[in-house]
């Protein structure tokens, strides 16, 4: 991992821990946490923990809430150094709800707009929707994925199911 180096006079700073939430991981596998006061959207942040919670798939820890802390109290330099659990001796199967998330997570500068009818979300790998046990995945290569204990498909008039090929069961 590169050495981060920081212009001084430009350093906003957080002073003691403060609960964040995991947004996502970079394509080089750094974590992207979102705290209220962060400089940006997502900061890339680093481990400082040997919670067993980050040993597997990080990908699994998404949307759950961290503890941080921050390198020479710089709010750009984010330290994970725990996950905050609702529960002792289990882990949750779903992430629980996270307050204090941005209401429109965008790229920083860029206002999201909504006119009224449309509203469109860009992701360069991947969109994911989650509540609960059911989520919707939309990924660039075009693939659309929708998990759930029970889906409902109902139309007032056509149905249509095309593919190239149709597989049920």
């Amino acid at each position: 991992m590169p050495i981060r180096r920081v212009a001084l006079g430009q350093r906003e700073q957080s002073h003691g821990t403060i609960v964040g939430t995991l947004v996502g991981i970079n394509p080089e596998g750094q974590p992207l946490v979102y705290f209220p006061g962060a400089p940006d959207s997502q900061v890339i942040a680093r481990i400082a923990t040997h919670d067993p919670a980050f040993d597997g798939e990080i990908e699994q820890l998404r949307g759950r809430s961290l503890l941080l802390a921050f390198e020479s109290r710089d709010a750009r330099l984010p330290l994970i150094i725990g996950i905050v659990r609702e529960t002792i001796g289990r882990r949750a199967e779903a992430p629980p709800k996270v307050s204090g998330l941005p209401q429109a997570v965008g790229t920083p500068g860029e206002p999201l707009t909504i006119n009224g009818r449309t509203l469109v979300f860009d992701g360069q790998e991947e969109i994911v929707f989650r509540c609960g046990q059911g989520s919707i995945t939309i990924r660039a290569d075009g693939s659309i994925v929708i998990k759930g204990t029970r889906l409902l498909s109902r139309a007032s008039e056509v149905n249509k199911i095309r593919g190239a090929s149709v597989q049920i069961n």
